[in-house]
């Protein structure tokens, strides 16, 4: 029976806050999802994804972090789990475990994301009998995550369609740059499940005016109401609305923080975390290793996007 989970609007992905010793602060976190779940048209939150460290941490930890999130979301709003594993038994696992942590539903990362297998997402049986077999595992709704097209292992659009007629599925996570695919997708997923936007770069506005059903993004952690405006301003067609929320709002968050145009080894984790403490949300911007942390650099221009963005106060030379 296919899930009756419906997922449209601003889905926000939020950092996760580490202490001097690397384990998390559970305090912050609380209050950063506090911030998040309070904003309307915020309808949920992902977890457990990239921008929550999911390959950092335990299986404990991530258990927690649900938990955590189940608590502080109010009910009707939705929580997320990334899931990410290389086997149908294990994904098996982390989906229940997801699920008997407080999870509504899962973020499926690809289980090709592993060099001898990335040409199989190129043919849609592969990953039809992977998620075919996890959705026989359990019943926990899940989104489909597809990756962008450079990383060798986005599905085919014709494979998109065929998994949305999984019965698990409630939406995909699009993060395709190129609005040719995108509009593909579009023609075949929207159909049947919601399309939700991913891309943290400034392409995101007019990906979403081809349509869209909403956003699942790292950096709408930061400013949500300025985001979940932007996002509620699409999807009823309020056009020139959007325009003016995203390119006097948004576009510096996106070009200062994710942007790859800057010459630094620090990981967007970092960087976003470094912003979330310049607005005062968070204390510090820590990550754990191999990931390195923010230079003065990176500081530097991380404060030129929020004071562009409106968020902190310009300083005056």
């Amino acid at each position: 029976m296919r899930s009756n989970l419906t997922l449209r609007g601003t889905y926000p992905a939020p950092s996760v806050p580490f202490t001097d010793d690397y384990s998390i602060d559970e305090a912050e976190f609380a209050g950063l999802l506090t911030g998040i779940a309070a904003v309307d048209g915020v309808e949920g939150v992902v977890v457990n994804g990239h921008a929550g460290e999911l390959t950092t941490l335990t299986a404990r930890e991530r258990a927690r972090v649900i938990t955590i999130a189940r608590e502080i979301l109010p009910a009707g709003k939705i929580v997320i789990s990334g899931v990410e594993d290389f086997s149908i038994a294990g994904s098996i696992d982390k989906l229940n475990a997801a699920k008997d942590a407080g999870a509504d539903a899962a973020l499926v990362l690809p289980t090709f994301d592993y060099l001898p297998r990335r040409a199989l997402t190129q043919s849609p049986e592969a990953p039809l009998r992977y998620f075919d077999a996890i959705a026989a595992g359990t019943d926990l709704p899940f989104v489909i995550f597809e990756y962008p097209k450079s990383t060798g292992i986005s599905y085919t659009t014709e494979t998109l369609l065929r998994l949305t007629e999984i019965d698990n599925v409630v939406a995909i996570k699009d993060t395709v740059s190129d609005d040719q695919d995108y509009q593909e997708h579009l023609e075949v997923v929207r159909p049947r499940v919601p399309l939700l936007t991913a891309i943290d770069s400034p392409g995101l506005l007019g990906l979403m005016l081809l349509g869209s059903d909403g956003i699942i993004l790292g950096a709408s952690q930061l400013a949500p109401a300025s985001w979940a405006e932007y996002v509620g301003d699409v999807l009823s067609g309020r056009v020139e609305d959007a325009i003016d929320v995203f390119t006097t709002r948004l576009l510096p968050i996106l070009t200062h923080i994710y942007s790859s145009r800057f010459a630094t080894p620090a990981s967007a984790n970092s960087r976003i975390k470094e912003a979330l403490v310049q607005t005062g949300v968070i204390s510090s911007s820590r990550v754990r290793p191999p990931e390195l942390d923010v230079t003065d650099v990176d500081r530097a221009a991380i404060r030129t996007g929020l004071e562009r963005a409106g968020l902190v106060p310009a300083v005056v030379s």
